[in-house]
């Protein structure tokens, strides 16, 4: 009997354990934004966080957002348009946000940097 309860207690924090793993990385998933074998437009702000990274031919025209303590890879052609914060989302308390350039960027005659820049 007291082997029943152990192995149920077992399969229960298993259970706990992959659900928790799962719903994690459903939340915090890698956004790469590709523009190497096609030109990807983005009109809509676009907010980075865990190690995200835009490669090639993208075009932000409305800037984009980097989550406290996340670094983004930038490794663009396209001038940026629009405003681009670093850390505005997050609330941990010394953490900072970064852009790793890959080559250098153009920012365009509208882009702005209002948080963090």
């Amino acid at each position: 009997m007291k082997l029943d309860v152990f192995f149920k207690k077992v399969l229960l924090c298993l259970s706990l354990c992959l659900y928790i793993f799962t719903v994690s990385h459903l939340f915090a998933s890698v956004q790469d934004i590709d523009g190497t074998s096609s030109v990807q437009w983005k009109d809509s702000s676009v907010q980075f966080d865990v190690d995200d990274s835009a490669t090639g031919f993208v075009k932000f025209r409305a800037g984009f957002s980097v989550d406290n303590g996340f670094t983004t890879s930038l490794d663009i052609t396209e001038p940026i348009s629009g405003a681009v914060n670093l850390g505005p989302a997050g609330t941990t308390v010394g953490a900072t946000s970064a852009i790793s350039l890959l080559q250098a960027i153009a920012l365009g005659s509208d882009a702005t940097m209002p948080q963090g820049g």
